[in-house]
Order: structure tokens, then sequence, then C-alpha cells
């Protein structure tokens, strides 16, 4: 039958054309699918922002982070300096001790000096001597040895003395008493009278001791000494050593220098045993590891002579080992201080700041000791000679930190983007059941208390404003503290302050579509909590921990809407010859499964994408998908069919067009009552083209 056919209308086309010499043709019509596509609720928001329900609902969720804190805020460690400054009222010298004397062979020349050979004391020491008998030793009347020489050269040759003492021994080795006894001793530069001390009486064998205080005064290296005695002699003494003598010692100590030429023996200058009180007020700090910081060593040499140290601090270790440096310090020269420098990198140093016996917080132990080597040689010091330590604990961030934080409250303000509904900035919504809250993420290991002074929601496009309303129940909003594992890795507490309509105005802020959030909040540590017995606070903070505060956003697609918009992008389907197309129509199809009605309008792109034109030039609307009265549920999409009436030029613009915009906005009705969308919900658009075509013959 089908050959048959096609027989036929070869034949009635052979018999109907004319003999010329123009190509044969003739007009046909032909309706073509041009393009096709279906639009859901995805084509107005982000897939990742639906939540499907068991009914099928659709719910928008959405979170956005406005607010973090850091403990640092309130919680960090100053920058401190232990300053010491050792004057040369902190150094020594060793004792000074020197001596000299009369013998009695001394006594037997004075008075053969004064009385000649036959002198009575001389002949009767010189006899005794030399026959080994038992002698009668006369009176000796008052004899003068003056100019005795005492050399402390080895110790100084001048010291000039603030506070000291001076010991002045008298030991007497003659067999005989010695009696009205002044020793008086002098510079042996400029005279100056040193000490002048009498002794009424020493008996044989016994040594006295006077001591005196010197005070502001100038002690020569050598010094002179002039002794006065006599004795009431004796009977039946037996004298076998003229050496044996009457000896003054002295013996200078305790001294306290203003100035010296001296030579310095061995010695420590320094010993320092003290503490640095962190000046942290309202917090206690037990403990804390370095994650970055240094002490900044610099010690400075006024004195002639290098200086050797050590310091130390026993309660900051890193592997067990506390911190320990050493060095020495070079002489000043040339009137400019001898400097030493260093940078302790204290990265990974454990620092226990409950001092020595474990008893108290925030406190730094350390010692200090310096010492000079003795050169042999005469160094010149002066009360200005020094010297100064300066050290300083700077930019000390702790990667772990644990005691008590204080009560701190700190306000913070700012304002933070809040991508909400971005896709639906330009439509008229109203929502219904929005569930709002705002849940706050704690790593710190401190309990606290927000005080939301302000949370306000801003449409900056529209200039729309809406405070929230927190119920009482939420000021203070409590913030929990997490459980400390000994790991970084702290499982944080999640705090969650939930809104609906029922409690706050949930509804009314988020219908605003809001781009922006501004809070201002207090921010309380240990809200309520009462200090605790010294180093017994078990707050902490690990490095990067952080009070993280979110808004979340639940919304329900029950709604009242207008100009709300679906729209998508579609190749147009023209497989055919458009250069044979002679003229035609358009025509769209809508397929709704919305319970909405909406408003089409269709748009040519070029090839930048760009809009180019409209094809709509009157209000299009299609009808809303049948309802069933029972469930209030879409049964059955609703099929519209629109003529797409178009002049001969847009009508060739539209064929030569390669991609399309379809959008349908939405309204609502009646314009009081919120409609539920469903996920399953959705419009299908199909655009034909009915054309007549004009096909040539060769």
């Amino acid at each position: 039958m089908k050959q048959f056919l096609v027989t036929v209308f070869i034949i009635i086309f052979l018999v109907s054309c004319k003999k010329d010499n123009s190509k044969p043709s003739w007009d046909i019509d032909v309706e073509l699918p041009l393009l096709q596509t279906t639009m859901s609720i995805k084509n107005i928001v982000n897939d990742t922002v639906l939540l499907i329900n068991s009914d099928n609902s659709v719910s928008l969720v959405y979170t956005n982070s406005f607010y973090d804190f850091s403990l640092d805020t309130i919680f960090k460690i100053p920058d401190t300096t232990i300053e010491y400054t050792a004057k040369l009222s902190n150094l020594k010298i060793n004792d000074i001790l020197v001596s000299d004397g009369v013998s009695l062979g001394d006594i037997a020349l004075k008075d053969k000096e004064e009385n000649g050979p036959s002198g009575s004391i001389y002949t009767a020491i010189i006899n005794g001597l030399n026959s080994g008998l038992p002698t009668n030793i006369p009176a000796i009347p008052t004899q003068a040895y003056n100019n005795l020489t005492l050399d402390a050269t080895e110790y100084f040759e001048s010291l000039t003395i603030s506070e000291g003492f001076i010991d002045i021994t008298i030991e007497n080795q003659l067999p005989i008493p010695i009696t009205n006894l002044e020793f008086v001793i002098k510079n042996a530069g400029n005279l100056q009278t040193i000490i002048d001390d009498a002794f009424p009486v020493i008996y044989s064998g016994e040594t006295v001791t006077s001591t005196k205080v010197l005070s502001n005064i100038t002690i020569e290296g050598i010094l002179n000494g002039d002794i006065t005695l006599d004795s009431p002699g004796g009977n039946s003494i037996i004298i076998t050593d003229t050496s044996k003598s009457v000896t003054a010692t002295i013996n200078i100590h305790d001294i306290k220098i203003s100035a010296a030429l001296a030579k310095f023996p061995n010695q420590n200058i320094i010993e320092l045993n003290d503490k640095l009180i962190l000046n942290v007020d309202n917090t206690q700090i037990n403990e804390l590891e370095v994650r970055t910081g240094n002490i900044n060593i610099n010690i400075f040499n006024t004195l002639p002579q290098p200086i050797n140290f050590e310091y130390k601090m026993p309660k900051v270790l890193k592997n067990s080992v506390p911190l320990t440096f050493a060095g020495v310090i070079p002489a000043a020269n040339g009137g400019n201080a001898g400097v030493y420098t260093n940078i302790i990198n204290l990265s990974d140093y454990q620092i226990n700041m409950r001092g020595l016996n474990n008893d108290t917080v925030n406190t730094l132990n350390y010692t200090l000791s310096a010492s000079i080597d003795s050169t042999g040689q005469l160094i010149a010091l002066s009360l200005n000679d020094s010297i100064y330590l300066k050290s300083s604990f700077s930019e000390v961030i702790p990667n772990y930190a644990q005691g008590w934080f204080g009560n701190e409250n700190v306000q913070q303000q700012g304002e933070t983007d809040f991508a909400i509904l971005t896709e639906l900035a330009n439509a008229n919504i109203n929502f219904d059941e929005v569930k709002l809250s705002v849940s706050v993420e704690n790593q710190v290991g401190v309990k606290a208390g927000i005080f939301f002074n302000e949370i306000k929601a801003k449409n900056t496009n529209k200039n729309l404003t809406s405070i929230l309303s927190i119920p009482t129940e939420y000021t203070p909003f409590i913030v929990e503290k997490p459980i400390n594992t000994g790991s970084s890795n702290v499982t944080p507490t999640f705090n969650v302050m939930n809104l609906d309509n029922s409690n706050s105005n949930a509804n009314e802020l988020i219908n605003i579509i809001p781009n922006k959030f501004y809070y201002d909040l207090n921010f309380a540590t240990n809200y309520t909590e009462t200090p605790p017995p010294v180093g017994t606070g078990t707050d902490f903070i690990y490095y990067g921990a952080k009070v993280k505060a979110n808004i979340d956003v639940e919304i329900p697609l029950s709604l009242i809407a207008s100009n709300l918009q679906l729209s998508d992008t579609i190749d147009m389907n023209i497989t055919e010859n458009i250069n044979e197309i002679e003229s035609g129509n358009f025509y769209l199809f809508s397929y709704n499964g919305f319970p909405l009605e909406a408003v089409v309008q269709m748009y040519l792109l070029d090839d930048s994408l760009n809009i180019a034109d409209s094809i709509f030039i009157e209000t299009n609307t299609i009808n809303a998908g049948n309802i069933d009265l029972l469930s209030n549920k879409v049964i059955d999409k609703k099929i519209t069919k629109l003529n797409i009436p178009l002049n001969k030029t847009k009508f060739f613009r539209v064929l030569n067009t390669k991609k399309i915009v379809i959008t349908a906005k939405f309204n609502t009705k009646p314009d009081n009552e919120h409609v539920k969308i469903y996920s399953n919900y959705e419009i299908k658009f199909k655009m034909t083209g009915d054309f007549t075509y004009k096909i040539g013959v060769e």
C-alpha cells in the first residue's frame, strides 16, 4: 500500500510539472521539537542545602559561621624582663692578713742602743742565753719601735673601704709580761692613722685581740706600725731563744669596697636565687608548653676583667633538662662595657610556674651565678663598676597552658557575610515554621557565659534589618568546658540555643533574606566561678583552640511568595537546514507540577552568553497543577500551550540562536496562605516549531 501511494504521488507530481528552465520546487509543512527542560526546586537552591524529609517535603538547611573567639584575646603571656645589677659592693677581696713584732733580741738590742753594752737588760738577756741558767730580767722601761713595715701589697695597693672591720691580735711569746703596749698603724704614704689601740697588760703566753670598725677610709698597701711597750721584768727566767717576740697581727675583713686597686682572687661575685612573678592579673598559670618564644640575654660588664656566669631556670625543662646557659662576659675596654648577648629559643620547653615548692602560680624561678678568675694582676675598681643583667621573655606563644584563666569579661563586636537564599534575593517571600539555632562549639578548656547584646540580620540590598529576640533562658548562654584528655585533639562541647517562632522572631529574621549578620556580645570566662585554691585550677587551652559560633537555619519550604523564579539554560535543537525554512510558528508547552501559577519568559543568548533579546512580548501565565483537596498536594500536572507570535526578523533570530534561557516566576495563591513545596514537584517545558520548507528539485 505504501509503495502504491508513493507511485501515485510521483505520477501526480510529473503531470503537474511544467517544462521550463527554472528549478522545480514546492512547499511542505513540518512540526519539530526544538528544546525541552524540566525544572524543580533544585533550579532555585543548591543541592547541598536541600533536606528531603520522609514525606518528600523539602527544607532548606543553612549553616554559617558568624563568630569565632580565641582565648588569646584575653589570655596572653606578657613580655617579661628580669633585671639585676651587681655593684662593687657585691664584690669582695680576701681577708687581709699582715703581721710584725718585737722579739726578746730586739728588746736587748734596744737597751744596748740606749745604754751601751753594759746595759742591765742587754746584759741579763745575753748572759742568760749564753749560760742557759735562770736569770733575772730587770724591769724594762718604755721602749719605742717606730716605722715597722706592714706590707699588704700582695692583696692591694689602695683600698677605699666604706664598711669593714680590723682585728689587732697581740700574741706574747716572751717569758715576761708586757705592759702599756700601744699600737699605731698609719699609711706609709700619706701617714693617715688607720688605727690606734692600747693593751694595759699581756701576760707571757697570752694572746689578746681588739676589733675596730673601719668606715670611709682609704688604706694603702704599705702600712707603718709604731709600737711602744714596757715590762715589769721577771725572776729566774730561762732564756733559750731571743727570737721569741711580741707579735701584732692585723686582719682586715668583711669589707665593702668603694674603690680599689687590688688583686682579686677567684670568687663568685653573684649568687642570686630569685623569682619573677608574671603580671597576669586575675589569672593563675600553673604550667605551659612553649610553642614559640625567646629569651633575649644582654649582660654588660664594666669591670676591667672578664666575668664567668651561669644562668639557670630549674622549672623550665626540655627533655627533663633544666634550661641552663653559661658564658663569659668580656672585660670593659677603653671606657666601653664588655657585652654578652644571646637569644635562647624556648620552643618545646615545659614551664612549671608553681614555684620550687609547687605552692604558688605565675612564678618563674631562676638562679644566676657569676665569678671572676684571679689574674694575679692589680685591677682598678670603683663603686661605679657593675654587672648589669637584662633577661627578657618575648613573644611567648604557648602550645598548651593550664591553670585558672580568671573572670574576664570581653566585649566583641563584628559583622559577617551570611550566604542564605542568595538565589531568592529578588523574590518576595514569607516563610513559615523557620527553625534557627545558635550553636557554640568550644575547644577552649574554660566555662563561659555569652551575653548576646544584639544579633541583627541585614539585607543590605533592600536596606532591611531585623533584630533577633533571644529568650531570657539564654541570658546568659552558658558554654560548657570540654574535658582535658592530655591531647591537643580536644573534643569540643556543643552548646545550642534553639529558636523558632514560639520563642523568638525567627520567621521575621529570615524573611528579610539576610546577607549579613551583625553581633554584639560579651564573653565572660569562668562565669559564676570563684578562684580555686592556688595551683589547683584546671582551665586549659591548646594552640589553635577556638570558641566558634554558628547560626544554623532550617527553613521548611512552606511559603508565601511572589517572583519566586526558576530558570534554566537550554541548547536549541535544530538539525534542519535553516536556509530552506520559509516561515513558521513556535509553541511552548508547559506541564506544571507546582501548586503555583507562573509567568513565563524566554531569552535569547548571544555567543558570549549574554541576553540578546526576549521572546514573549506580553505576559504569559501558566496554570498551577491540580491539587488534591484532602492532601493539599499536586496530583496532576497542568498542561498549558502558549503560542509564540513572532515577526519574520525575530523568527529567524530564534532559529539562529544556539542557547535560550527559560524562566518561570511563581506566585502563591491566595496571597495569605502558605504553600508547601515537595521534592517531587517539577515543571516541564517543551518548545516546538511548525515550519514551512521550500524544497527544490534539480
